[in-house]
């Protein structure tokens, strides 16, 4: 172990004199980045874990490079030369067989790697060599790793297969291929010859029947004399409607003059807009029977659509006629019967004078031209149904016979294909490795096999339960400052350079208590632990001689009834001590001075361990009154907080309370004390870490070390910090000692 002095000397000291307290409170734990707490968890453990990085990633880098194989890939080349002359010209015919080829070839990529092909390939002579067989597993990983690929353009098919075995990939191209040219050969030239066949005649009955169609729309459009029948029945129908308003006015007009009273019906269709909803429903019912006459069933759509139309049109007529009724009643009960609703009869009313006889032939005659202009109106109808059903018959053969040409074309240039196979190459032996990824699963496996350690260590780190450097007590940082760091001492210590050191420790924790204590009066500091033998004795007496070099009087009271080991220390295990003091209610006579000038003590006393439980608050209230008369500075050393009584009874009476943490001791056990003297109403002074490695110093912020040339050559120091009785609190009292003037000890028990 390096000694003190290279230890403070790789100190990040700001500037001379600086405080060792919060050596790592620049921010609390949970602020922390992912990198500043993996250095946390891995720190004392660098060596292990380079090594076994080290280890672990050369055993992963050497798995990943065996794992790792180089692929070959073989490749062959189809070439089919489509070469009829005419498919070469550029004129719009011949642009349909040259996109039918080039559709063809971009579509045999899918051929080359169908089930079929694949099936014929593995029992082709060049895939048996092998040895792979032809079991399920070999077609899967077969038709995996075989590609057929095409460009738009080319006439050019090229297949590939990757394996582990250059050998596999040449056969597997060359087996692809002869199973390929067999597809286009033999029998399968027969099948193709028959299907070109039926579809021809498919073809020459589309024709026939398509020319009919044709010429019978020819012939009905000639009956009709006219190219657009929609016109014409349009036209029909407006003369038909027209013709039924005027022999409805002719009707009105003739009952108008008899005198007699009307009836609703003519009356209601004198009215203009009911004259429109009466053709209206006129015309759906022509068209209706037109389309019965046409031979449409009832379920036809058109004849249902029809349909739906006509009763809403019925019922718009019957609805508007009750309307014009209602009008007409109140019209006659007003004495203006002669009008009609909205000016409805002007048209009647222009008849009425005209004699009945030429009312009558006017009638006779206008029905004769009605019944001639319906009946013209349907068979227009019908006419233009049939050539509507015509063209849409012509329209669907057409579609067919574009297919079936399209399907001939096809077949024969697949028919001619056989003959224009050109295998440019079949698949050689690759002699370089198509995709070796050796390195890259090496470095992978190295990366991997390394980060193994350092993460299980980097967990143990973060699950440990243990404090292991002074920084790990930031969670506790806002309750309970850091307020120090004493290192790990030997007991039998005689470096006085690293004692020097460790004295500097002491007197910058009490620099941090004197800075903090801001009230008036003597300060009484309770100095406690969580657990037995985590040095808060050694630091209760190190720090009274601390305040005693700095010119205080100070008081050492050892309130550990079960261990004093203050009492222990400074050999006064006979002599009265607390337990009489608290039984007389005075310190008079039970303070003993100590070798150290301006050190008192008061020991324990004579009581046992049982009267630890007799510790009174008001009682230990007088006592430390009159102590801070009489001192400057009151020291108290107390039991555990998680196993004696007295500090819960202490610690609300302490002015300032000192948690003593040392190195590996439990997490929860700090948090439950702490959590103890907040319950009891302690005032939290801070803490002091306690045991600390040389690696917690290096990046705590302290003063510089005290080297003098003087300590250095002070042999009778030396003999004081080998033999000196302080040496029995601890060694880091003894380091103090060392620091104090020289001259004779005292005897303890002194007054």
């Amino acid at each position: 172990m390096d000694d003190m002095g290279n230890w403070l000397a790789r100190m990040d000291a700001p500037h001379e004199g600086q405080a060792l307290a919060k050596p790592a409170q620049a921010g609390n734990a949970g602020s922390l980045d992912p990198y500043e707490i993996a250095r946390r968890a891995l720190r004392g453990r660098w060596g292990w874990a380079v090594a076994l990085a080290l280890l672990t990633g050369a055993a992963g880098a050497l798995f990943g490079w065996r794992a790792g194989k180089p692929v070959y890939r073989s490749e062959g080349l189809i070439r089919i030369a489509y070469t009829v002359p005419r498919v070469m010209r550029q004129d719009a015919q011949e642009q349909v067989p040259v996109e039918i080829f080039q559709a063809f070839v971009q579509s045999q990529q899918a051929v080359l790697t169908s089930r079929r092909v694949v099936d014929q390939a593995l029992l082709d002579p060049a895939w048996r060599k092998t040895g792979r067989g032809a079991s399920a597993a070999v077609i899967q990983d077969f038709a995996e790793n075989l590609k057929a690929e095409s460009k738009p353009g080319s006439d050019l098919l090229t297949v590939t297969y990757t394996d582990t075995n250059p050998n596999v990939a040449a056969a597997a191209v060359k087996s692809i291929i002869h199973a390929y040219q067999a597809l286009y050969s033999g029998e399968n030239s027969q099948i193709q010859q028959e299907q070109l066949q039926a579809l021809e005649k498919r073809r020459r009955e589309l024709q026939a029947d398509l020319d009919a169609a044709q010429a019978q729309s020819r012939a009905v459009s000639g009956e009709i004399g006219f190219t657009n029948a929609e016109t014409l029945y349009n036209n029909a129908v407006v003369r038909v409607t027209r013709l039924s308003s005027m022999l409805e006015d002719i009707r009105v007009a003739m009952e108008l003059s008899k005198g007699q009273v009307r009836t609703p019906a003519p009356v209601v269709t004198a009215d203009t807009t009911m004259r429109e909803y009466i053709a209206s429903r006129d015309a759906l019912e022509n068209k209706l029977r037109a389309l019965e006459a046409a031979g449409y069933g009832e379920k036809h759509p058109l004849v249902v659509e029809t349909r739906s139309l006509l009763q809403l049109a019925n019922q718009r007529v019957e609805r508007y006629g009750r309307q014009l009724q209602a009008q007409q009643a109140a019209l006659a009960s007003q004495g203006a019967a002669a009008g009609s609703a909205n000016g409805g009869l002007s048209g009647a009313a222009a008849l009425v004078g005209l004699p009945p006889e030429v009312l009558k032939s006017s009638e006779q005659s206008i029905s004769k031209l009605y019944e001639q202009a319906r009946a013209e109106m349907i068979d227009l109808g019908n006419k233009r149904l049939q050539l509507e059903n015509l063209k849409a018959s012509a329209d669907k053969m057409n579609r067919d016979l574009a297919d079936v040409t399209q399907h001939m074309q096809t077949l024969q240039v697949e028919a001619g294909l056989s003959g224009r196979l050109n295998v440019i190459t079949t698949g050689e032996v690759p002699t370089a490795p198509f995709q070796d990824r050796r390195i890259q699963l090496a470095g992978v496996g190295g990366a991997g096999g390394a980060a193994v350690p350092v993460g299980l260590l980097v967990l143990m780190g973060l699950m440990g339960r243990r404090y292991r450097y002074s920084d790990e007590t930031s969670d506790l940082s806002s309750r309970l400052p850091l307020l120090g760091i004493l290192p790990a001492l030997p007991e039998h210590l005689d470096d006085l350079e690293r004692a020097a050191d460790a004295a500097q420790c002491i007197h910058q924790v009490r620099v941090m208590l004197q800075v903090g204590n801001r009230g008036e009066g003597s300060p009484a500091y309770l100095l406690t632990s969580a657990s037995p033998s985590e040095g808060k004795t050694s630091l209760t007496a190190a720090l009274g001689m601390s305040f005693a070099a700095s010119g205080s009087r100070v008081l050492l009271i050892d309130c550990d009834m079960v261990g004093r080991r203050l009492t222990h220390g400074f050999e006064a295990e006979d002599l009265s001590g607390l337990h009489e003091a608290l039984a007389g209610g005075s310190l008079k006579d039970h303070v003993r001075k100590t070798a150290t000038a301006g050190l008192w003590v008061l020991p324990a006393g004579r009581g046992d361990v049982l009267q630890a439980g007799t510790i009174a608050p008001r009682a230990m209230t007088r006592l430390l009154k009159e102590a801070r008369e009489m001192f400057d500075v009151i020291l108290i050393d107390s039991g555990p907080v998680l196993g004696s009584v007295e500090v819960s009874a202490l610690a609300p009476l302490a002015d300032g309370t000192v948690m003593v943490i040392a190195r590996r001791q439990q997490r929860p056990m700090v948090e439950r004390a702490v959590r103890h003297l907040e319950s009891v109403g302690a005032k939290l002074a801070g803490m002091v870490f306690n045991r600390a490695e040389s690696k917690d110093f290096n990046r705590s912020v302290s003063c510089s070390s005290l080297r003098s040339e003087r300590a250095q050559q002070d042999v009778q120091r030396a003999t004081v910090l080998r033999g000196s009785r302080h040496s029995r609190l601890g060694p880091v009292v003894g380091c103090v000692a060392l620091l104090l003037p020289a001259g004779e000890e005292p005897e303890n028990g002194g007054k």
